[in-house]
């Protein structure tokens, strides 16, 4: 599935594009960043999230979470949900829903 991160800081931009360690059975990888375009400094980011079928949706999105948590809440697009998410219970369930979907 295709999260995308909308108008976040250089900062979280950069622990985002970091190489990271993920949970077992979850693959996470940007792969596309543009400047958005309602703010100074403020960036797009795409990425993509694979999860195996056993793979656990609340351990990858607390996982997740742990990385952008500074720059809450932020506005994103998990497969065809758009969202302002505050917490990671509300990124888990984001992601559960995609996964559903899919």
């Amino acid at each position: 599935m295709l999260i995308v991160f909308e108008s976040i800081d250089a900062e979280t931009m950069a622990v985002l594009r970091a190489p990271m360690r993920a949970p077992g059975g979850v693959a996470f990888q940007p792969v596309d960043m543009q400047t958005a375009l309602d703010g100074v400094g403020a960036f797009r980011l795409t990425a993509s999230l694979i999860l195996t079928p056993e793979a656990d949706s609340t351990e990858a999105a607390d996982w997740l979470w742990e990385r952008v948590e500074e720059a809450a809440p932020l506005v994103l697009k998990v497969g065809a949900q758009r969202a302002r998410v505050g917490a990671p219970d509300a990124l888990a369930w984001l992601i559960d829903k995609a996964r559903s979907e899919g």
